[in-house]
C-alpha cells in the first residue's frame, strides 16, 4: 500500500511527464509550421529566380549585362530583410561588448572624453601615403594583363602604356597625363584591335567619355563580359565593367543593378582572403556605398550577408552603417521634442543597434577608419557611455587623419543645438593651424570651420564671423602659413591651388577683410577658380574688378559708386543722374591701379553707354567689345579671337554645371530683347539655351514667396544613329550626331514653360525676339511664333540671364562635356505699358488692336499671328488667307501661319488647296484640333476620287478627339460635324448621327441649319459630299 506522500509523488511525476509531452509537441509542431513557412519562403524565392531568369543560362547569354553571374555559387535573390539576416551577427556584436568597451578605454588612454590636439596626430598616415598604396592596389590589374593577355607584342605595349596612363589618373596621381593624350592612347589600343576583354573594359570607358556612344559601349561590353567570365582576370574587373554600364546606360532595369551588386558581392568573397590590399578594398567599397541609393544599399547588405565568405568586419560595417542611415532618415532632421514617444524609442532602438555592428568592426579592424566616422554622430546623441563624439574623431584621424569625412561630422557635435560650443570651434580651428602641416589639407580646416559656422550656425549673417573672432584666426593661419613656406621654399603647399585661393579669397572679401582678399587674389596671380566667385549667377569677375579699383582713399566712393549704377534701373529715371554717374567715372578712373582695376572702368564705361541709351529709348547694343566689356560670363572657354564682335562662342566642358552670360546692368521691364543663339553638343543628351528674366539672388517679393521667373529658348536632343550591327560597334565620330529641337516659351502662369515641337528647324543660328509686359509674353523663336497672357503680374524688376544647361543621357553623367553655345547681335529696348485688351473684350476691338499693331511694328510676326487668330475666331476668311499669304511670303518658315492659311483655304471651299497647306501644317507643326478635324472632313467629303481617303479621315478624325481631351481645347461644333463627316463616310451612321446631334445643340443659328441637313443624309445612310463646283 502506497502512503500518501508515495502517492503524491507519482502523480507529480505522472503530470510533469505529460507536461513534458505536451511542451516537446508544441515545439515540434513549431518546428514543424518554422521549417513549413521556411520551405515556402524557399519556394517562393525559386519562382521568383525562375520568372526573374536569373538560373537560366541561356537568357543570361542572351543579355549579360541584365543577368547576374553566380559563377559556381548558388543563385540567390538580393531581397530580403537586413535586419533579420543580421541577427546573429547583432548577437555576436553584442556579447562582445565587454571586449568592447576594454578595447576602447585601452585605445583611448589618456586622451579618453579630452578636447581635441591634433598636434598629436602629425605622424598618422597623410592621403597621399594611402593614395600611393591604393596606386599599387589598382596596378595589380596592370600585372594581370601582362601575365594573362593573349595580345601579340605590339598590342599588349600599346596596352600596357594605356594602363599605365589610365591607372595613374583614376587614382588620383600628380602629372598624369591629360584626357586627350589618354585618349590618344585608348584609340592606338582600338587600332590595332586588340581583344583583351580586361584592356577593352577601359579603353571602352574612355572613349564613352570622349563621343558619349552608350550603343558602343555597351557593345564592348557586352563582349568583354562574355570574356572576363571564362578567364583568370580578378573579379574586380568585371565590378568597374558593371559600374560603367550603370552609370553609362540611359536607363538601369533591376536585372543591371542586381548584376552590379552581385559581381561585387563576388569581388569581396574573392577579396577577403587578402590581408594586404583590405584597406584599398573597403576604400572602394566605401565610394560605391556613398554614390547609390537606399534600395542599392539594402541589396549590397543583404548580399553581403547572404555569403559565407565575405570577412566579417563588412557584413558589420555595412550594416552598421544601414541601420544608421535608416535611424536618421526616419527622424527626419527633427529634434527630440518634436518626435513622439514612439519614434523616439524606434530611433534609439537603431541607433543601439548600429553602434552594436560598428564597434564590433572597429574591435575586427582597429586601423580602419571607417566604422568611427559613423560613431561620431551615435556619440552625438548621447547614447555611448563610454566616448565622446572627439574620441571616435581620434580613432578615425589617426588612421587617416586628413580625410573630410571625420572633420564634418565632428562639426556637427559642436554646434550649440547638439550641446557644443563656439569655443570648441576656436580652439579646433587653433589646433588645426599649429599642426604646421601645410603639405596636407589639415590646416586649412580652420577656413573651413568658419565657412560651416556660416552655412549652419550664422546663416547668412556675415557679422557674427567679428563676432566669433575670425580675424584672430585669419591672422594666425596666414602668420604660420608664411613661416611654413619660407622654411619650405621649394614645396608646393596644399592650398596653392585654384581652388583654395578662390576659397580663401572670397571667404575673406565676404568677411569684411578687404585688403586681406586682395593680397590673396594678388598672390594668385590670375590662377583662381571662377565657378565659386561666379556661384548663383553671382558677378564675380566684375566684383573681383572692383575690389581691386576700390582701394585707399577711393574705396567708400567707389563702392557707392557701384552701388548707384547696378541699382535697378526704372524707365522714369532721368539722363541727369547718368551724367553725374559719368562726372564721377571720370573722377576716378585715373586712380585705377593695375589691369583689373583698369578693367572695372572698362566695364561701367561701357555700362553708363548702355544705360543712357536705355533711358533715351534707343535700343541698347549688348557686343562682346574688347572680351565681353558690359558682361559676365561663366564658360570654361571663350573663343575671345573671333573677329566679329557681336558673337559670343563659349565652350563648356566638365568643368561647369551650366554656362551664362548677363548684362551688368539692370533694367526695367516692360522690355524688348533680341538675340541670335545656337546650340552645338559634341554628346548626345539634352541641351537648352535661353534668356531667362530671374531673381538672381534667392530675394521674395512682399508676401514671402520666391519671384518667378520667365524664360524662353530652345532645346535640342542630341542623339547618334541607331546600330544596325552585330557584335561591337565601332564608336561614332561627331559628325554622326544629328539633333531634334523643340522650344520651349513661358506659359499662362509665369514660373511654368511649355514646350512646343518644331520639327523644321535646322541647327544654326536662331533669333530670340521676346517682348515682355507685366501682363503678357510675345515672343518669336526660330519660326515659332507666341503670345501668352498671364494669370498674375510678371515681375517687373529682375534680372536678365542667357543660358544654356545640358543634360547626358547617361544616368549618373547628369552634365555632358563637349558644349559649344553662341551668342549673337544681343540687344534690348525699353517698351510702352502695355494696352492690350482684355481676353474677353469684344472681337471687333481685339481686331482693331492687332491691325493696329500690324501696322506699328511690320517686322514682328507676333501680331500677324494675332490677326490671324482673331480673323479665324471672327470668321473672316477673306482676310485671313490674304493676311497669313502676306506674312508666308516674307517669313515661309512659320507653320503657325501655315496652319490658318490652310483654314482660310477650307472656309472658303478651295478644298484641294486647302488639303495639301492643312497635310503640310500637319507634318511640320504640333497638332491642332482646327487643322486635324479640317484636313479629316475634305479627305471625307471632297468630290475629287483621288484626294478622299475615308479610311485615313476617320483615324485622324478620331485622334482629333483624343488630343482635344489630351490638350484641353474645347471640342466645339464645327469639330463634332467634322467627326460625324468621318464617321459617316465609312458607313457607321449610328455614330455619325451621335456626333452630329451634338454639332447641332452647340451651333450658332447660322450653322444649325446646315448641321440639320446632313443629319437628314445620315438618317438615310447616306455620307456627306461637298456640293459640285460650277
Amino acid at each position: 500500500m502506497l502512503s500518501p506522500v508515495q502517492k503524491n509523488v507519482i502523480r507529480s511525476t505522472l503530470l510533469i511527464l505529460v507536461l513534458v509531452a505536451l511542451l516537446a509537441l508544441l515545439f515540434s509542431r513549431q518546428d514543424e509550421r518554422a521549417a513549413q513557412q521556411q520551405a515556402n519562403r524557399d519556394v517562393k524565392v525559386a519562382a521568383e529566380i525562375r520568372q526573374l531568369g536569373y538560373d537560366d543560362p541561356a537568357r543570361r547569354a542572351a543579355r549579360p549585362l541584365e543577368y547576374p553571374d553566380y559563377g559556381d555559387g548558388p543563385v540567390f535573390l538580393l531581397t530580403g530583410n537586413y535586419r533579420e539576416l543580421s541577427q546573429d551577427l547583432y548577437e555576436e556584436a553584442s556579447q562582445a561588448s565587454r571586449k568592447v568597451k576594454d578595447f576602447k578605454i585601452k585605445r583611448a588612454g589618456k586622451t579618453l572624453n579630452q578636447p581635441v590636439d591634433l598636434v598629436l596626430v602629425k605622424q598618422f598616415v597623410a592621403p597621399r601615403d594611402f593614395l600611393q598604396k591604393y596606386h599599387k592596389f589598382r596596378l595589380r590589374e596592370l600585372e594581370a594583363y601582362q601575365q594573362l593577355t593573349k595580345d601579340k607584342p605590339e598590342v599588349q605595349a600599346a596596352g600596357e602604356e594605356f594602363l599605365k596612363a589610365y591607372l595613374f589618373r583614376v587614382t588620383g596621381q600628380p602629372d598624369s597625363l591629360s584626357d586627350a593624350e589618354i585618349i590618344s592612347l585608348a584609340k592606338k589600343v582600338i587600332e590595332l584591335q586588340s581583344n583583351d576583354p580586361l584592356l577593352l573594359t577601359y579603353v571602352t570607358y574612355v572613349l564613352y567619355e570622349e563621343t558619349g556612344d552608350s550603343d558602343a559601349a555597351l557593345s564592348m561590353w557586352t563582349q568583354c563580359l562574355e570574356q572576363l567570365r571564362t578567364s583568370q582576370y580578378p573579379q574586380i574587373i568585371q565590378v568597374y565593367l558593371r559600374l560603367f554600364v550603370v552609370d553609362f546606360s540611359s536607363s538601369v532595369s533591376k536585372g543591371h543593378k542586381d548584376a552590379l551588386l552581385v559581381s561585387i558581392v563576388r569581388w569581396l568573397e574573392e577579396a577577403s582572403t587578402e590581408q594586404q590590399w583590405l584597406d584599398c578594398v573597403h576604400f572602394k567599397l566605401a565610394g560605391i556605398w556613398e554614390v547609390n541609393d537606399i534600395t542599392f544599399r539594402d541589396g549590397l547588405v543583404v548580399g553581403c550577408l547572404k555569403s559565407e565568405k565575405i570577412e566579417p568586419f563588412i557584413k558589420h560595417w555595412l550594416t552598421g552603417q544601414r541601420l544608421l542611415d535608416q535611424a536618421w532618415g526616419e527622424r527626419r532632421g527633427r529634434y527630440a521634442s518634436n518626435m513622439s514617444r514612439g519614434d523616439q524609442l524606434t530611433f534609439q532602438k537603431g541607433i543601439q543597434m548600429g553602434k552594436a555592428h560598428l564597434e564590433y568592426a572597429c574591435l575586427l579592424r582597429p586601423d580602419s577608419p571607417h566604422p568611427p566616422i559613423r560613431l561620431i554622430s551615435v556619440a552625438m546623441t548621447g547614447h555611448d557611455r563610454v566616448y565622446e563624439p572627439v574620441d571616435w574623431f581620434r580613432r578615425s584621424v589617426e588612421n587617416h587623419y586628413d580625410r573630410s569625412l571625420p572633420y564634418y561630422a565632428l562639426w556637427n557635435s559642436m554646434l550649440p543645438r547638439w550641446g557644443g560650443d563656439l569655443g570648441q570651434f576656436r580652439s579646433f580651428a587653433g589646433h588645426c593651424i599649429n599642426s604646421d602641416r601645410f603639405d596636407t589639407q589639415l590646416p586649412y580646416y580652420a577656413f573651413e570651420v568658419m565657412l560651416y559656422l556660416q552655412d549652419n550656425e550664422f546663416i547668412d549673417d556675415w557679422s557674427q564671423q567679428e563676432k566669433f573672432g575670425a580675424r584672430t584666426i585669419i591672422d594666425h593661419f596666414l602668420t604660420q602659413r608664411e613661416k611654413y613656406r619660407a622654411a619650405h621654399p621649394d614645396e608646393t603647399l596644399y592650398g596653392d591651388t585654384p581652388y583654395y585661393r578662390t576659397r580663401i579669397g572670397l571667404f575673406l572679401q565676404r568677411a569684411g577683410y578687404p585688403e586681406l582678399a586682395l593680397a590673396e587674389f594678388k598672390a594668385a596671380e590670375g590662377d583662381l577658380d571662377y565657378s565659386q566667385l561666379q556661384k548663383a549667377h553671382r558677378p564675380g569677375k566684375f566684383l573681383l574688378c572692383r575690389l581691386f579699383a576700390a582701394q585707399g582713399k577711393v574705396e567708400d566712393r567707389v563702392l557707392e559708386f557701384d552701388q548707384k549704377i547696378r541699382k535697378g534701373w526704372t524707365a522714369d529715371a532721368k539722363l541727369s543722374e547718368i551724367d553725374a554717374l559719368e562726372k564721377e567715372w571720370q573722377a576716378l578712373k585715373p586712380t585705377a591701379e593695375g589691369e583689373l582695376a583698369e578693367r572695372y572702368y572698362a566695364h561701367t564705361g561701357k555700362m553708363l553707354q548702355q544705360l543712357r541709351a536705355y533711358l533715351k529709348g534707343d535700343w541698347v547694343e549688348f557686343d562682346f567689345e574688347d572680351q565681353g566689356l558690359g558682361w559676365e560670363i561663366s564658360a570654361d572657354q571663350i573663343d575671345w579671337d573671333n573677329a566679329d564682335q557681336s558673337l559670343l562662342v563659349c565652350r563648356k566642358t566638365n568643368e561647369a554645371q551650366h554656362s551664362w552670360a548677363r548684362p551688368l546692368i539692370t533694367v526695367e521691364a516692360p522690355l524688348r530683347i533680341q538675340a541670335r543663339i545656337e546650340q552645338i553638343a559634341a554628346h548626345p543628351g539634352d541641351t537648352h539655351i535661353g534668356i531667362r528674366w530671374e531673381e538672381l539672388y534667392g530675394k521674395t517679393d512682399e508676401e514671402g514667396e520666391k519671384i518667378p521667373s520667365l524664360n524662353v529658348g530652345i532645346r535640342g536632343y542630341w542623339s547618334y544613329p541607331k546600330a544596325e550591327l552585330k557584335g561591337p560597334n565601332p564608336f561614332h565620330k561627331l559628325e554622326d550626331l544629328h539633333a531634334g529641337f523643340r522650344i520651349y516659351t513661358v506659359d499662362r502662369v509665369p514660373y511654368r514653360h511649355q514646350e512646343q515641337s518644331i520639327r523644321v528647324m535646322d541647327p544654326g543660328m536662331h533669333l530670340i525676339d521676346w517682348k515682355l509686359n507685366a501682363d503678357s509674353s510675345e515672343v518669336t523663336l526660330g519660326n515659332y511664333p507666341d503670345q501668352v497672357r498671364f494669370d498674375e503680374t510678371a515681375p517687373l524688376r529682375n534680372h536678365l540671364l542667357f543660358k544654356i544647361e545640358s543634360k547626358s543621357k547617361a544616368v549618373r553623367l547628369p552634365n555632358p562635356p563637349g558644349i559649344v553655345w553662341k551668342l549673337k547681335n544681343v540687344r534690348l529696348k525699353r517698351l510702352p505699358a502695355s494696352d492690350l485688351p482684355a481676353a474677353e473684350a469684344p472681337l471687333a476691338e481685339r481686331v482693331t488692336y492687332w491691325e493696329k499693331r500690324v501696322k506699328q511694328e511690320p517686322d514682328d510676326v507676333v501680331p500677324r499671328l494675332k490677326l490671324c487668330e482673331v480673323y479665324w475666331e471672327q470668321g473672316q476668311a477673306d482676310r485671313l488667307l490674304e493676311m497669313s499669304t502676306e506674312t508666308l511670303a516674307k517669313w515661309p518658315g512659320m507653320e503657325k501661319i501655315q496652319q490658318y492659311q490652310g483654314l482660310a483655304l477650307y472656309r472658303l471651299r478651295r478644298y484641294p488647296e486647302a488639303l495639301a497647306a492643312l497635310e503640310l501644317a500637319m507634318k511640320e507643326y504640333r497638332e491642332n484640333v482646327d487643322v486635324i478635324m479640317a484636313a479629316a472632313e475634305i479627305q471625307s467629303a471632297i468630290n475629287d476620287p483621288a484626294l478622299r481617303n475615308p479610311e485615313e479621315s476617320l483615324k485622324l478624325a478620331v485622334f482629333g478627339k483624343r488630343i482635344s481631351t489630351n490638350y484641353r481645347v474645347e471640342y466645339q461644333a464645327i469639330h463634332w460635324a467634322n467627326l460625324a463627316v468621318a464617321y459617316a463616310a465609312n458607313g457607321n451612321f449610328e455614330e455619325a448621327l451621335k456626333a452630329n446631334q451634338e454639332a447641332i445643340a452647340l451651333a450658332s443659328d447660322d450653322l444649325k441649319t446646315e448641321f440639320e441637313s446632313r443629319q437628314k443624309l445620315y438618317e438615310a445612310s447616306q455620307p456627306y459630299r461637298y456640293p459640285e463646283e460650277n
